[in-house]
């Protein structure tokens, strides 16, 4: 019987080239279509940035020093894991939980050079159109739940959590999604066809979506934003009305999002609002005060927490199993003080890294991430942990060019 030769497959480093900013693109899409496909594209965008860094032979400086400071804390973090936390299983499910961080960042960094000659207005163009799949697909999921299959309108499936249920989508992170689409569509708006209806769809979506500290944000950075890259104020005073006839239409005729600014100050567990948190808050620092250097490790975290709720009788932190509900306050928890200035160091060179390399459309959603940070925990949450290591990893990319167009 005759042999037949095998057929070995390679790729050139030319094609590794052209195929790498399209894992990039991939990763940062995946994180409005669900945590399933948003791991798989972290593991693609690992694999060919190492893959291309291997083929051709080239490792950027190792003297970044914010990469050091993401090796730190990571590391520091799984020590801290190991150290406190007894039960092995619980360790290394909080593993996996930071070493992705490590992972995005690492992606970046190997191909920053690679990246940056045509990454940009790509991947802009391409959250724009998953920014406005995904609004619609909620959009219409949400009218034929709520409306047609309803005698009367039932707001319960135009709103809040459920108006992200297609793609699983926590309304907090998803509402953020969207502002940093609303940030694109301005900055391409002489580019693209029908932007300010584009812009207009994704307002209604956060506003719909109704996560008070993202509605806030929205009201403050877009018009910024807008009068920073607009010409003809005009259209800023045009469409600044439009977007608050919007939202004050969208607060007189749907109840749940009346109901969550109206009670922003209710201590009930139903809004979640400022006095609940302040409590969870003082909580917090008590827990803190015990262990204020090193921090507890995530579980432990959560079980001290768990302790002082049901100490003071909180029944509804203690039912609902909250954290400290800010990020902040949170990596002080579970790796003390240490921690949080290894994270406050992060943050800082980050948005440096962006300011330096004029990418001023990504410090702005890069602020507005950060402001977010108050009022929640985003590294509990995957969607949180990786759009906070997207924007780490692309401050470590040069764009060539800040006025790069794109056409939809």
């Amino acid at each position: 019987m005759e042999n037949k030769p095998r057929v070995r497959v390679s790729i050139t480093n030319n094609e590794l080239n052209k195929i790498l900013p399209y894992t990039a693109i991939f990763f940062f899409c995946s994180l409005l279509l669900g945590i399933f496909l948003n791991t798989t594209s972290l593991i693609i965008l690992f694999t060919f940035s190492v893959l291309g860094s291997w083929k051709s032979n080239s490792i950027p400086p190792l003297n970044n020093k914010l990469l050091w400071l993401i090796i730190i804390f990571v590391f520091y973090e799984i020590a801290i894991i190991f150290t406190f936390n007894t039960d092995i299983k619980a360790s290394l499910s909080e593993l996996f939980t930071f070493v992705p961080l490590l992972l995005i960042v690492i992606s970046f960094f190997l191909n920053s050079k690679k990246l940056n000659s045509n990454l940009f207005p790509k991947l802009e163009f391409a959250f724009i159109i998953t920014c406005l799949i995904s609004a619609i697909l909620n959009l219409g999921h949400g009218i034929y739940r709520g409306v047609y299959l309803t005698s009367n309108v039932n707001y319960y499936f135009l709103s809040y959590d459920y108006l992200g249920t297609v793609f699983g989508i926590q309304a907090y992170y998803l509402s953020l999604f969207y502002l940093i689409g609303c940030l694109f569509i301005i900055k391409h708006k002489k580019n693209i066809k029908l932007g300010y209806i584009y812009l207009l769809i994704l307002l209604l979506s956060i506003f719909l979506l109704a996560s008070r500290m993202t509605i806030l944000i929205s009201l403050i950075s877009l018009p910024v934003y807008f009068y920073t890259t607009i010409a003809n104020k005009k259209h800023l005073f045009k469409i600044g009305l439009i977007g608050l006839l919007l939202f004050i239409s969208t607060f007189l005729f749907n109840p749940i999002l009346k109901e969550r600014i109206s009670n922003v100050n209710s201590k009930s567990t139903n809004y979640s609002g400022i006095e609940l948190r302040k409590k969870i808050w003082k909580n917090s620092y008590e827990v803190f005060k015990e262990s204020p250097i090193f921090g507890y490790g995530m579980q432990n975290t959560n079980e001290k927490l768990m302790g002082q709720y049901k100490k003071i009788r909180f029944r509804a932190a203690t039912r609902n199993k909250y954290h400290s509900h800010n990020q902040f306050i949170q990596t002080s928890l579970d790796s003390g003080l240490i921690g949080l200035l290894l994270l406050l160091a992060i943050i800082v060179i980050t948005g440096y890294n962006l300011y330096q390399n004029k990418q001023i459309t990504y410090l702005f959603a890069y602020v507005c991430l950060i402001g977010t940070m108050l009022t929640e925990s985003l590294f509990q949450r995957q969607w949180g942990l990786f759009l906070f290591a997207f924007f780490v990893g692309i401050s470590l990319v040069k764009p060539l060019k800040e006025d790069d167009k794109i056409e939809i």
